[in-house]
């Protein structure tokens, strides 16, 4: 049964919320956070930016920010260089005339988290692959193949909703058929980990109190004495500690021949 109605608008200023979140803080407010778009209506859930809105158990609006994905630190890392400029030549000209340069993405965003008193942003980029095909009549067709992630990004804010830091990073994944978020979260005061699962391996990459990236390294599922041929259905999860949990299906190949396997790793760094 509904106990208590809350809503909140962006207040007349052509921001709309594309997806969003609410979680209930520490102090019993609420944070609403996701992605806006400049459109009333986002079918594709394609946003230029993220937002966080805070209220008391009212819904009285406490602050609320809105970032453009382009003024995130290494946002476009994942591209090439030559698109890189491109952009980057855009967005001068776009400020000279006294515009915002905008660019779309379908964007997978996660619940904030709450950490001494800040709060925290991730969400991760995709987009819909397509391919032509011919079926059994002869017909040529449009398919759909699946999702292709291309970087995550994180944004961290302080207690009165402005951005204190902000970073992004490619995301090696295989293509999925369905949208699903692939990092675990470590974070503390001092130290924030992500971790995900990529091509045979977990990909494991540290960033300091300031956001600024510390180190990345790779951790393989199989050990030096075997050789991972396929894998199936590969997931992390943050576990304990810093312990996490990889599951999934392998196909390895030893002295002793050919094995799949379905294997659970305790992974611990």
């Amino acid at each position: 049964k509904k106990t208590n109605e809350m809503s909140f608008n962006v207040k007349g200023d052509k921001k709309y919320p594309a997806t969003a979140f609410v979680s209930k803080l520490n102090d019993g407010n609420y944070l609403f956070s996701g992605t806006y778009s400049l459109s009333e209506n986002s079918k594709m859930k394609e946003a230029v930016g993220i937002f966080v809105l805070k209220t008391d158990s009212n819904g009285k609006t406490l602050f609320s920010t809105f970032t453009n994905f382009l003024d995130l630190k290494n946002f476009t890392s994942y591209m090439s260089e030559k698109n890189k400029s491109g952009i980057e030549v855009e967005k001068s000209k776009s400020e000279a005339n006294g515009k915002e340069l905008t660019k779309e993405y379908n964007i997978l965003p996660y619940n904030a988290i709450e950490n001494d008193g800040k709060y925290l942003l991730i969400g991760e980029a995709y987009y819909p692959v397509w391919h032509t095909d011919v079926d059994k009549n002869g017909v040529p067709g449009s398919y759909f193949s699946g999702y292709n992630f291309t970087h995550y990004f994180i944004v961290e804010y302080d207690k009165d909703g402005k951005v204190e830091w902000s970073n992004a990073a490619k995301l090696n994944v295989k293509m999925m058929p369905v949208r699903m978020k692939h990092l675990s979260v470590n974070k503390d005061a001092n130290s924030l980990q992500i971790v995900y699962p990529s091509y045979g391996c977990v990909v494991k990459t540290s960033y300091d109190s300031n956001g600024d990236e510390i180190s990345t390294e790779e951790i393989k599922y199989v050990g030096d004495e075997e050789t991972l041929r396929r894998y199936f259905d590969l997931d992390t999860e943050y576990w304990y500690g810093n312990n996490f949990l990889a599951t999934g299906k392998l196909l390895t190949k030893s002295k002793d021949g050919k094995e799949k396997v379905f294997s659970i790793n305790k992974i611990t760094y």
